[in-house]
Protein backbone atom coordinates (compact mmCIF):
# COMPACT_ATOMS: atom_id res chain seq x y z
CA UNK A 1 0.00 0.00 0.00
CA UNK A 2 1.19 3.59 -1.02
CA UNK A 3 0.76 6.14 1.01
CA UNK A 4 -0.09 9.51 -0.13
CA UNK A 5 0.94 12.79 1.95
CA UNK A 6 0.41 16.31 1.93
CA UNK A 7 3.70 18.40 1.59
CA UNK A 8 3.16 22.22 3.58
CA UNK A 9 5.33 24.55 1.88
CA UNK A 10 6.12 28.53 2.83
CA UNK A 11 7.34 31.10 0.95
CA UNK A 12 8.35 34.23 1.71
CA UNK A 13 9.50 35.71 -1.81
CA UNK A 14 11.25 33.09 -3.51
CA UNK A 15 12.32 31.62 -0.29
CA UNK A 16 11.23 28.26 0.87
CA UNK A 17 10.61 29.94 4.63
CA UNK A 18 8.74 26.70 6.15
CA UNK A 19 8.33 22.99 4.88
CA UNK A 20 6.65 19.78 6.42
CA UNK A 21 4.83 16.41 5.20
CA UNK A 22 1.74 15.15 7.28
CA UNK A 23 -0.47 12.50 6.68
CA UNK A 24 -3.01 12.44 3.92
CA UNK A 25 -5.62 11.19 6.31
CA UNK A 26 -6.34 15.44 6.95
CA UNK A 27 -9.11 16.23 4.97
CA UNK A 28 -9.82 19.43 2.37
CA UNK A 29 -11.19 21.39 5.46
CA UNK A 30 -8.28 20.99 7.76
CA UNK A 31 -5.55 21.41 5.35
CA UNK A 32 -7.51 25.09 4.38
CA UNK A 33 -7.55 25.78 8.46
CA UNK A 34 -4.08 24.69 8.88
CA UNK A 35 -2.79 27.08 5.93
CA UNK A 36 -5.11 30.08 7.30
CA UNK A 37 -3.71 29.49 10.54
CA UNK A 38 0.10 29.34 9.07
CA UNK A 39 -0.57 32.35 7.06
CA UNK A 40 -2.00 34.81 9.87
CA UNK A 41 0.52 34.50 11.86
CA UNK A 42 2.49 37.44 9.19
CA UNK A 43 -0.74 39.45 9.75
CA UNK A 44 -1.61 42.58 12.24
CA UNK A 45 -4.91 41.57 14.26
CA UNK A 46 -6.63 44.09 12.28
CA UNK A 47 -5.38 42.43 8.81
CA UNK A 48 -7.12 39.14 10.45
CA UNK A 49 -10.54 40.14 11.39
CA UNK A 50 -10.60 42.11 7.90
CA UNK A 51 -9.64 38.47 6.15
CA UNK A 52 -12.23 36.78 8.54
CA UNK A 53 -15.34 38.84 7.65
CA UNK A 54 -17.61 37.36 4.67
CA UNK A 55 -16.58 39.19 0.94
CA UNK A 56 -19.76 41.46 0.78
CA UNK A 57 -18.81 42.84 4.59
CA UNK A 58 -17.23 46.42 4.48
CA UNK A 59 -13.46 45.97 5.49
CA UNK A 60 -13.05 42.51 3.97
CA UNK A 61 -9.78 41.40 3.21
CA UNK A 62 -8.69 38.36 0.64
CA UNK A 63 -5.17 37.79 2.59
CA UNK A 64 -6.71 33.99 4.11
CA UNK A 65 -8.48 33.18 1.74
CA UNK A 66 -7.65 29.67 0.37
CA UNK A 67 -7.26 28.99 -3.37
CA UNK A 68 -7.23 25.57 -5.21
CA UNK A 69 -4.01 25.30 -7.04
CA UNK A 70 -3.69 23.23 -10.80
CA UNK A 71 -1.12 20.90 -12.08
CA UNK A 72 -0.85 17.39 -11.65
CA UNK A 73 -1.37 17.39 -7.54
CA UNK A 74 -4.09 17.72 -5.65
CA UNK A 75 -3.42 21.04 -3.68
CA UNK A 76 -4.28 24.53 -1.77
CA UNK A 77 -3.06 28.29 -1.23
CA UNK A 78 -3.05 30.60 0.71
CA UNK A 79 -1.42 34.14 1.23
CA UNK A 80 0.08 37.11 -0.08
CA UNK A 81 4.09 37.82 0.47
CA UNK A 82 4.47 35.05 2.75
CA UNK A 83 2.03 32.64 1.21
CA UNK A 84 1.39 28.81 1.80
CA UNK A 85 1.02 25.97 -0.43
CA UNK A 86 -0.22 22.16 0.21
CA UNK A 87 -0.17 19.63 -2.36
CA UNK A 88 -0.73 15.94 -2.02
CA UNK A 89 1.89 13.42 -3.31
CA UNK A 90 1.74 10.10 -3.87
CA UNK A 91 5.72 8.72 -3.26
CA UNK A 92 6.98 7.18 -6.10
CA UNK A 93 7.77 3.47 -6.54
CA UNK A 94 11.08 2.16 -7.53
Amino acid sequence: MVCKHWHIDGFGGTDKIFSCVVSVTLGDAEIKSLLMRLASKHLACDEIVGASLRRNIKGYRADLEVKVIGGNRHGWMTGGNPHYVASVSEPSIV
